[in-house]
């Protein structure tokens, strides 16, 4: 298992992957954009990151948010495994629409202006 930590400031993010024994495997400062943390981790076990976003969402489903209608949606329609696996892809658009705007999570995905996050 490896393990991501981010020190996220206004400009510079330091970003550390270790193993579980703490071997750094990569190490690196890069500019505060959604490329840069592409690229830092590009190389990591997708695997993993895709099974923490699961695991997130089937805690998050518990709550009523936009997410949790959006994968009640599609259980309906094509079963709750399809379900959880595309909401988890939904959730890391959601958390950059949040970091993007400077917003607070708002669980009806109406931002302050309005506009619907619910459709990312």
């Amino acid at each position: 298992m490896q393990y991501v930590g981010l020190d996220v400031h206004k400009h510079k993010v330091y970003g550390v992957i270790m193993t579980e024994q703490g071997k750094i495997i990569k190490e690196g400062l890069f500019p505060n954009k959604k490329e840069s943390y592409l690229a830092f981790l590009k190389g990591t076990r997708d695997k993993w990151i895709r099974w923490v976003l699961i695991q997130c969402i089937h805690i998050h489903i518990k709550y009523d948010t936009h997410l949790t209608q959006f994968y009640y949606h599609i259980s309906h329609r094509r079963g709750k495994k399809i379900a959880i696996v595309a909401t988890a892809s939904k959730f890391p658009r959601v958390i950059d629409w949040i970091l993007k705007n400077k917003e607070p999570f708002n669980p009806s995905g109406l931002s302050r202006t309005g506009s619907s996050s619910i459709y990312l």
